[in-house]
């Protein structure tokens, strides 16, 4: 049964890449996939890459809006049952698209799956080999449902926004989400934890591609907490009973700015929200745990 699979990139200023991924998800085996390519403001060549592939991708221009915008985006303009998301800088194995869709078809109750991923330079070239040891074993698929357990507690480690296989309906409970730059794919995948079961699968099914960028390593983790902190924030707006889990990510994000410095101000004022619904209590436990991730970050 040919099922049809909406595959999104998402590019910003990738146009180096960009046709390494594209050229990636149009050679995928066994299915019926379209290809669109969400680009978000870029400035670089990308736009010519775009039009060097005419109708075999949908195209979509945006601004400069950040990844949530482009997530929502591509869910609108897809029209797969499935959906799947790939950074542009990443590259997909043949076999991707068609691995997870007979995982999930084969488990009806599950909505959403993920995968492993290998690293990779800018060349192409491997890095290293994957540490988990259970991707040494070839195609190990674990179903987990974390609706009644800790968001932390998944089988496999999520290998980011090229990871995963949603259902459309999954998806469909999932978004809009807020559009907000500082929101990206830790929002999509703590969320689906929270709303249904789902599959892990030991199977390497992209390429990660891992370069030095214009970001310093201070950089990098103030994004990530940035995104720890709003993805806490906006979990328990939709999840209010699910607090103690996201109470963890607010540590997390709260542990990264102690390791890098003070808050921005649109940060400060989302953490000030995020302590009013907190007892005295609370607050001191979620800045213990934060202590404590800025010490081992």
């Amino acid at each position: 049964m040919i099922m049809q699979t909406s595959l999104v990139i998402l590019n910003q200023n990738q146009g180096a890449f960009l046709g390494g991924a594209i050229d990636s998800a149009l050679a995928q085996d066994g299915s019926e996939i379209e290809v669109i390519v969400v680009d978000q403001g870029s400035t670089d060549r990308s736009r010519d890459v775009m039009t060097y592939y005419g109708s075999r991708i949908r195209a979509i221009y945006l601004g400069d809006v950040g990844q949530s915008a482009g997530i929502n985006a591509g869910l609108v303009a897809s029209r797969g049952e499935f959906v799947c998301f790939l950074a542009a800088d990443d590259m997909l194995k043949p076999a991707r698209i068609s691995t997870e869709l007979n995982a999930l078809l084969n488990h009806p109750s599950a909505g959403w799956s993920y995968h492993q991923s290998s690293a990779v330079d800018m060349s192409g070239r491997p890095l290293h080999p994957p540490l988990h040891p259970l991707l040494f074993k070839p195609q190990i698929l674990k179903q987990f449902d974390l609706r009644q357990s800790s968001l932390h507690q998944a089988p496999l480690p999520f290998s980011g926004i090229s990871g995963a296989l949603y259902r459309r309906s999954l998806l469909q409970r999932l978004l809009p989400m807020p559009e907000s730059p500082r929101l990206n794919h830790l929002y999509l995948y703590y969320a689906s934890c929270e709303i249904a079961p789902g599959l892990a699968l030991s199977a390497v099914l992209h390429e990660s591609r891992i370069y030095g960028g214009r970001l310093s390593n201070r950089e990098k983790k103030r994004l990530n907490a940035k995104a720890y902190l709003f993805t806490a924030y906006w979990l328990r707006v939709r999840f209010p009973e699910r607090c103690r889990d996201t109470d963890k990510l607010f540590a997390i994000g709260l542990g990264l700015y102690y390791k890098t410095g003070g808050f921005e101000a649109e940060d400060l004022e989302l953490v000030k929200k995020y302590w009013r619904e907190r007892s005295q209590a609370e607050q001191f436990r979620i800045r213990a745990i934060a202590l404590y991730y800025a010490f081992i970050s």
